[in-house]
């Protein structure tokens, strides 16, 4: 009975939501098209007087992101894990026997060794 009951309210709940959309959809103005302007609907905020922008970073070409393009030393460095903690510490943990094997098979491998 009581799974009966949970069904037919879910139902008519549902029933009801279908019915009212496009009853609230035509509640809410919209654009009528291209002679009106759409309204803003932007927060309005307003910057501190002294507002500089921020200068665009400058990204040096000759970097590459290629891991096996690194000098194989370094590139292990970078596969340690950086983590910080609650205090607000930061430690390194290398990586793993597993992992400095499977890179160094890699780079062999990329190499055509």
């Amino acid at each position: 009975m009581t799974t009966r009951s949970l069904t037919l309210a879910t139902l008519l709940m549902l029933a009801m939501g279908v019915a009212t959309t496009p009853v609230l959809a035509q509640s809410v103005g919209g654009n009528r098209g291209p002679a009106e302007l759409p309204p803003t609907r932007s927060a309005p905020i307003s910057l501190p007087a002294n507002a500089k922008p921020a200068p665009t970073p400058q990204v040096d070409g000759t970097a590459t992101r290629d891991i096996f393009g690194l000098d194989p030393a370094l590139a292990l460095e970078s596969l340690a894990t950086v983590s910080l903690d609650r205090g607000g510490d930061i430690f390194e943990i290398p990586a793993s026997e597993g992992m400095r094997s499977a890179f160094e098979a890699a780079v062999r491998g990329s190499q055509g060794d």
